[in-house]
């Protein structure tokens, strides 16, 4: 199965278009647009290119060599039984005798249809998905338009400036802001389009236009994000991290359904992956007791839950202004669950059918605390 790139891929047709940008220091292309590159740069996207195609293990790769630059890409590819997601990253190794920095590599970019009978700008064909996820408000789905990002025409219908909006996130915390997820649906076509970044560490997304086209990217490895940069010498090689990508014919809900087959395909456990439910902020908002636990042990159960897990507060005395109090040594508190005890609320989720489970987070554990001393008093 040999193709140039995943759109080849998907529409039977021939293209020039990669699923990925490359910028190298020193590149006269490499300009910006707001806070992000419009497209690869000299370096690359200039000069003889050579084809090739392997496999190795789950993944279909297209290796791109330039005879001018000794810059090799290989865009690797990962498909998945009964869903029209892929897997996807991408690895750039320096053939040539000098060195080089890169300032900006993809993950992957997908590179949308916009033919049809309603301009790309129209406010009723395109809906953007995007989840604000902050620590008291986690997935907050929002639906936008091209135009809510100032994303507009420019001289005509044709054309588009190059002008993106960027989700990102800093550090480990992946989630602190946004979920890292875009969908794309295109209502006249009924087709939607998806890209998930993976991995707890920095990531960015952007879409946007480019010209004459709209792009979705993701990438972990941008300079002008958070100073990230990689000098690559003499038969050195970078790979970036991973992110699953899709067109798929239908809605909102009909990509969700395929990235969600992807995702459990690639657990180390699909067949046995259970249904989790963690209360936290959003259900009782670090403050696990009986009263509000038993009527949401039971909702969960009844919606088919295989696993009900009480996240921060049960350890802890209850209500009060901390959560270092207590955190490390991890003795259920002797008053919130009432006379049975955290142990009557963990028979009650093995009553309704569900595996019980408890949060710990070592890493965070209050200094102040006999476990962190030395071990000694904790659960």
């Amino acid at each position: 199965m040999n193709f140039k790139s995943i759109e080849e891929f998907w529409y039977g047709e021939p293209t020039d278009r990669e699923n990925f940008y490359l910028n190298i220091e020193g590149d006269v292309h490499a300009f910006l647009e707001g806070t992000s590159f419009s497209s690869s740069s000299e370096s690359w996207y200039q000069g003889e290119k050579i084809y090739s195609f392997s496999k190795e293990g789950d993944f279909q790769n297209v290796s791109i060599f330039n005879k001018d630059s000794r810059i090799e890409v290989t865009e690797h590819y990962r498909f998945f039984k009964d869903s029209n997601a892929v897997q996807v990253y991408n690895t750039v190794k320096n053939k040539g005798e000098q060195s080089f920095n890169i300032l900006h590599f993809s993950s992957a970019v997908i590179n949308l249809d916009i033919l049809g009978n309603l301009p790309w700008h129209d406010e009723n064909r395109f809906k953007i998905y995007t989840v604000n996820s902050h620590w008291s408000a986690e997935a907050q789905w929002k639906i936008s338009t091209f135009s809510d990002f100032g994303i507009v025409p420019g001289r005509n219908d044709d054309v588009i400036f190059p002008v993106r909006h960027n989700l990102r996130s800093e550090g480990s915390w992946s989630t602190a802001r946004y979920y890292p997820i875009v969908i794309i649906e295109d209502t006249e076509q009924n087709v939607s389009y998806f890209v998930e970044h993976e991995g707890g560490l920095n990531w960015e997304i952007s879409f946007g236009g480019e010209w004459s086209r709209i792009v979705l990217e993701t990438n972990s490895a941008n300079f002008h994000h958070d100073g990230w940069y990689k000098t690559l010498n003499k038969n050195e090689e970078f790979s970036t991290t991973t992110a699953i990508i899709g067109r798929v014919e239908g809605d909102f809900e009909q990509a969700i359904k395929h990235l969600i087959k992807a995702k459990r395909q690639l657990s180390l456990v699909e067949s046995t992956m259970p249904l989790c439910y963690n209360v936290f902020l959003g259900g009782v908002w670090g403050e696990p007791t009986k009263e509000n636990l038993l009527p949401l042990i039971k909702a969960a159960g009844e919606l088919g839950c295989e696993v009900f897990c009480i996240d921060a507060g049960w350890y802890r005395k209850a209500y009060t202004t901390s959560e270092n109090h207590s955190l490390g040594d991890y003795v259920p508190d002797a008053v919130r669950f009432g006379e049975e005890g955290l142990k009557g609320i963990l028979e009650n989720m093995q009553q309704n059918n569900m595996l019980p489970g408890l949060w710990f987070e070592f890493e965070a554990v209050n200094i102040k605390m006999q476990g962190a001393r030395n071990g000694e008093g904790m659960l």
